[in-house]
Order: structure tokens, then sequence, then C-alpha cells
């Protein structure tokens, strides 16, 4: 089982034994190459990073007709999906060549129990996967609060227990925090043998129910050890909690002083909200899909963490799908994120609507965004064979364009939006005159706008 201690070791370096940081067990001179994918990541990379597949998949080419079965693509079959029936899953690594990896691996895991990984991952130079491991996973322990700030610390680790990755993400965890109270949850249903993988790294290990449904994206079950997890902290006296995943790993250089002082800044608006501000990682939260802020890494109070997670609206049981005609403003009704936010706010009183306007007036006087060098979310699920460079290109100027809907948060730019908010409701109203459809989400198509203030430093 791979630990802290063989991960300091690790070779990071692109290329396909990168897999066995997902898989330890793999037999990579053994195991069958097969591709997902045929679009424009495929044919772009694949005779660049030098892969053997022995065909890939790809159901769109082939019921569009756009190819027919077995036809050469970049020199290989492309089949389609169903043809992973035939495959042993113990003896194949799929390869997944798309940006929306995530749902692609949801997809292969309806043909069977396959391992799969990402091909490749563009990043700018000096933040490859290689880079940001080799100097934050064995890096030093966040920094704790000063001896002067009483607060108590605890970290929440959520989800199901994966036999390769989550005792490492929590043997992990407690070196960076070593002052932190731990809670594993997870499931009744997990096996002894896991859980007992697991407790020596933490201080208390709640299992709960699994639900009857598990929901969109597994929202209910999120929810419910979410709360589960929150509610042991709260009986522990802790203060404050992270939360985080067990597929994933925080690797930035944390300063609580910082982040108790985010979570601590005035919150404006109805007074039925939180008392105090839930910080959520910019790393993708989406500035234009309305109230995405992803739950992949929080913190705040525990009070108000658990509060957060009350949710009951039965709209998270199951996806919710908006034609691609609608408006963008839809997409909020179809990610779990945005429906679990829009429930919170809801129940604590805040106002909004389905404007971008709303959306970032909403951040602004009630979250915040935890500072992108101290925040890196390492999701182990996501880590690919190749990292791929590009040149720092607009993605890195904030808000100049072009952009597209999927367009991320960083920390900087909730600073400006506190130091010229109408400057910044000026973009937002220009986002809504738009007119942008789903879609626009879906084909990602990017789309102008002025380029925001320059954002002021972030204060220490």
């Amino acid at each position: 089982m791979t630990d802290t201690s063989s991960m300091a070791n690790a070779d990071f370096r692109s290329g396909l034994a990168r897999a066995r940081l997902r898989f330890p067990d793999i037999d990579l001179a053994r195991c069958k190459l097969i591709g997902w994918g045929a679009g424009y990541q495929f044919e772009k990379f694949y005779r660049q990073l030098g892969l053997q597949l022995a065909y890939t998949v790809c159901e769109w080419e082939i019921d569009s007709g756009r190819l027919a079965e077995g036809e050469l693509k970049c020199g290989i079959p492309v089949h389609h999906a169903r043809r992973l029936l035939e495959e042993n899953p113990d003896e194949v690594l799929v390869v997944v060549f798309s940006g929306k990896w995530f749902d692609c691996m949801r997809q292969i895991g309806g043909y069977g129990r396959f391992r799969s990984i990402r091909a490749m991952d563009e990043q700018v130079e000096g933040k490859s996967l290689a880079q940001v491991l080799q100097r934050h996973f064995v890096g030093q322990p966040a920094t704790p609060p000063p001896a002067t700030d009483a607060a108590t610390i605890g970290l929440m680790v959520q989800g199901p227990v994966l036999a390769h990755i989550t005792p490492m993400v929590l043997a992990a965890s407690r070196k960076k925090f070593p002052f932190a109270t731990q809670i594993l949850s997870t499931w009744d249903d997990t096996p002894p043998a896991l859980l007992a993988a697991c407790a020596p790294h933490v201080d208390q290990i709640v299992t709960s129910p699994v639900p009857a449904q598990p929901g969109d994206y597994n929202a209910v079950m999120q929810r419910d050890s979410a709360r589960a997890g929150f509610a042991a902290l709260q009986a522990r006296g802790i203060d404050y909690a992270f939360k985080c995943r067990t597929d994933q790993s925080i690797i930035g250089a944390i300063d609580l002083a910082h982040w108790l002082a985010l979570v601590r800044q005035p919150v404006h608006g109805a007074d039925s909200g939180s008392r105090q501000r839930i910080v959520f990682c910019s790393q993708m939260s989406w500035r234009f899909v309305l109230f995405h802020l992803t739950d992949q890494l929080q913190f705040g109070r525990v009070a108000d963490l658990l509060e957060f997670w009350q949710t009951r609206d039965d709209s998270i049981l199951g996806g919710i799908s908006v034609p691609l005609s609608a408006p963008a403003s839809h997409l909020t009704l179809c990610t779990p994120e945005a429906r679990i936010m829009r429930c919170y706010l809801r129940r604590t009183g805040v106002p909004y609507d389905l404007t971008t306007a709303s959306y970032w007036q909403v951040l602004a006087d009630r979250f915040a965004l935890a500072p992108d060098d101290e925040a890196i979310v390492l999701n182990w699920k996501a880590i690919a064979l190749f990292d791929v460079p590009v040149q720092a290109d607009v993605r890195a100027a904030g808000m100049a364009s072009p952009v597209n809907l999927m367009w991320p948060w960083r920390a900087a730019d909730q600073f400006a939006l506190a130091a010229d908010r109408p400057a910044f409701m000026q973009i937002a109203a220009a986002v809504d005159r738009l007119g942008l459809l789903v879609s626009d989400y879906a084909s990602a198509s990017p789309f102008n706008l002025p380029a925001a203030p320059d954002a002021p430093h972030a204060p220490g």
C-alpha cells in the first residue's frame, strides 16, 4: 500500500509509470492500454505522448457516423465503448483523452471495474504535477494558529475509503496538520480491513448508513457523511475545521492565521445567515456558472459548516437536465454544488436571483476564496500520465478576455471585487446581457469581456 514515506521517494516525472501513483499494484508490462476519446485531445496529443494503445473508444464518433466501427484515427482503431464489455478489467488500463475526464470515468465504470487514468494535463510552466508534488506533498506542516488564538482546529475527511488512496491521504494529512483533530466520516458497509488501515491516522472514524438513493453525483451521500463528520467534531468541542475528501490531499502551504482571518471577515447581508464566512477553494469554483463554489475544500466555523450541509432539498437526489438551448443561468440547476449552495442561501434567508451580479454579490458578502498558493487540492483521481506544458496566456490574467463559462476564480479576484465592486458589477451585467446558452458551456465557447480592475495585493 502506498504511504507517505514511499511518496517521498517516488518518481513523479511524466510517463506511464505514473499510473503506479494511482494503482500501486498494477503490472504495466502486462497491462493492455485502451484509450477513451477520439476528439481534440486525442488528435492533438496521442502521437506526442508515445503511448501504445490497442485501440480507443468513442461513442459519439461511432454513433454519429463520423467514423465506422474499427476505422483508424491517428493510426489506431476507434471502437464503440461497448467493446469494453469484451475486455477483462483486471488486465486493462483505460487512458482518458478528454477535458471532461471525471464524467468519462463515471461512464467507464458503467462497463466494468476498469482502472482509468487521464492521459495528460496541460499546465503552465512551474505548475506541473511533478513539480507540485515535489514541492508540497512532503513539505512543511501547516502553520498552526498563534498561541494568542484559542481556536481549535479539525480536519473532516469524508467519502468512501479507497484502498490505495485513503490511508495515504489520512497519513499525509496527519503529518501536515499535527495539531488538528482528524475525523474520517465514511459508510457502514466499509470493509473492516480498510477501516483498520485508516485508524492509526485519525482521532475518530464515524460511519453512517448508506442512503437508499445516493443522489446526483452522490450528493446525498456527501451531505450525510459531511453532517456526521462535522457533528463529531462539534461533539469534541472543535471550533474551526477543514472539509476535504478521501481521494484528495491538501498540499498547499497552509497558514492558519491567514485562514482564520478570512473566516472572520465581516459578513454582510441578511442577519439570519452564518455569523462567519465559509472559505471555498478557488480551484474548480466557476465564475460564470451561478453559485458554483466547489466544496472539494472548505474551511470555516464547525457550526456554520454543519448548517451549510443541513440541506433537505430533494433536488439533489436526481440529475436535472436542461436543453442546450436554455439560458446559461440554468446551469445552476444542474450542478449539485450550486443546488446545495442555493438551498443554504434560502434556508438562511439570503436573497438572490439567477444573475451573475447576484452570485458575485453573495460571494463578496458572505464567503471567501482560499489563497491559490495555500489551497492546492490534489485529486488523486485527476492524476494524469503526462504533463503537457502550455505557454502562460490570458488564463493567467484573471478577467481578461476571451473567457468561457468554465473559467475558475482566483483568490485575488475577491480582493479586487471588494476594492472596486461597481466595476465588477458592470462586468457581471455585461455577462448577463450576452444571452449565453447552455450550449456555450457544453462547447466551451469563448466570449469577450472587458478586463477587470487590477487586483490589489491580498492582505497578509
